[in-house]
């Protein structure tokens, strides 16, 4: 459009990429290609969806701040100015590039030439504006490995605390520090008591007890951009950025942690059975194959087979997912927005740290304990659970609600009547028994080393496999 800059970007069709790379047939990342080779040399993750795309634009054009998935950058001509912000600082915005202003204390600027290649990693948030004429183009790809920038990113923002009192300010207002975090609130605005929900450790039991029994106390929250429930799966981070250190510190907070096989277990057959009903990026992000032979896993008659598809599951997933690596909290979970935070990752342990890396909750239950008295100890902590004939009762048959149908052969008779009524009416299918999955010698391996902290900090053991089997032969 005549005076005004303009930028325009195109994601090659298939077609386009037979013209451009015909001895390989459009194969971009075709091992004898520059391209692939720049994967390999930054280990990125060969598994994600790939996506090239040609960009040109004129003097003063750009593209405004964003954020996606890694990718690597070349121009082949002009000049082109460059500002990074770290996840932490990442965003969107519909305002031009040329009047995008981003705050040099926790932003990077540099100027890009012809012939110079720039990659920056998952999350991070950037922006362009071209300083004449410019042609180049990008891949944009999946995760990478043993690269993990946000500690250097903290180290800046740490250093620029101590600049003028305005750039502290601002500063502090997008990441706060873990011991003097947002804005103080209100005694009236902050909550009663702080849940950390870990996903599939009964915590959808937990936060409908929550809602029936202590309305008022207990508030569903939504927000960040775009607004989402964040109490739904809010870890310690989140709740002291919400609401601050002071009142992290005043208030009560708990969090409810499962066996690390028996949560493995129950969220692999849970996705599953979600999955196969309704497609989600979290599927194909977790590498969650529904079917067997065009059955639903789930429907699957022999469960030594569900055992078996369950480990091949997570050979694949450590693979994908490896401890250090960005994405290794997919090992665990979907991030639940809470991957903006480095100490985050597959462990129940990281939902629960500050940003120091230390377990910041005043109470950790057993989920296994919450029905032989657990409920009944966080009921003293929190009264209004005690409108509940008996909070154990309660949660159990919240509990039961929300998991899918699970052998419980070594709870009390009564307990398992309780469970037994319920589980009629719950439709999910079932699973076997979380410890016949320990005989498994690599998922013992694989486990033992991405959830140490877990079995440490909470003190689970390996399930014994052979326990069962002599229960069976009795």
């Amino acid at each position: 459009m005549p005076g005004i800059p303009m930028v325009h970007a195109r994601h090659p069709t298939n077609r386009d990429l037979e013209l451009l790379y015909p001895a390989t047939n459009g194969e971009v990342l075709n091992p004898t290609h520059s391209w692939a080779k720049l994967t390999e040399f930054f280990h990125v993750h060969s598994h994600r969806k790939h996506r090239m795309q040609l960009f040109w634009g004129g003097d003063g054009s750009g593209a405004t701040f964003h954020w996606h998935l890694s990718a690597f950058n070349i121009l082949y001509a002009g000049l082109k100015e460059w500002r990074l912000a770290p996840p932490l600082f990442r965003g969107y915005t519909g305002m031009p590039a040329s009047k995008v202003q981003l705050d040099a204390s926790f932003s990077l600027k540099c100027t890009q030439k012809p012939g110079d290649l720039l990659w920056f990693p998952d999350y991070w948030g950037h922006m362009t504006i071209n300083h004449r004429f410019s042609i180049g183009a990008a891949i944009i790809h999946g995760g990478y490995r043993d690269l993990n920038v946000e500690p250097e990113m903290r180290a800046i923002r740490d250093d620029a605390l101590h600049n003028t009192a305005s750039e502290r300010e601002t500063i502090e207002t997008l990441v706060p520090r873990h011991d003097e975090q947002a804005p103080a609130k209100t005694e009236a605005e902050v909550p009663d008591f702080f849940f950390v929900h870990i996903n599939k450790c009964g915590g959808s039991s937990m936060i409908s007890m929550l809602n029936e029994r202590c309305p008022g106390q207990w508030r569903n929250e939504k927000w960040s951009s775009p607004a989402l429930l964040r109490t739904f799966h809010c870890s310690a981070q989140c709740w002291i950025d919400r609401w601050g250190g002071k009142a992290w510190n005043d208030q009560y907070s708990f969090a409810i942690v499962r066996h690390p096989l028996a949560r493995a277990v129950s969220n692999f057959f849970f996705l599953i059975d979600q999955c196969s009903k309704k497609r989600s990026k979290i599927c194909e992000e977790r590498a969650i194959s529904t079917h067997y032979n065009g059955v639903v896993i789930n429907d699957l008659a022999d469960d030594e087979l569900k055992i078996n598809l369950f480990h091949s599951w997570v050979e694949k997933a450590y693979k994908l997912f490896p401890p250090g690596s960005h994405n290794h909290h997919l090992f665990g979970s979907h991030a639940h927005n809470n991957d903006v935070y480095s100490t985050f990752n597959a462990t129940m342990t990281s939902w629960m740290v500050n940003a120091d890396g230390e377990i910041a909750v005043d109470e950790v239950y057993r989920l296994e304990e919450m029905a032989s008295g657990g409920m009944d100890k966080l009921s003293t902590k929190i009264p209004c659970l005690k409108n509940a004939a008996t909070a154990s009762e309660r949660f159990l048959a919240e509990q039961e609600q929300e998991e899918s149908t699970e052998e419980h052969p070594h709870l009390p008779a009564q307990q398992q009547h309780v469970q037994l009524q319920l589980a009629t009416k719950n439709t999910s299918p079932p699973y076997p028994d979380y410890e016949r999955f320990a005989a498994n010698r690599r998922t013992k391996e694989i486990f033992l080393e991405v959830y140490a902290a877990d079995f440490h900090n909470f003190g689970y053991k390996w399930p014994d496999p052979s326990r069962l089997q002599v229960q069976a032969s009795e």
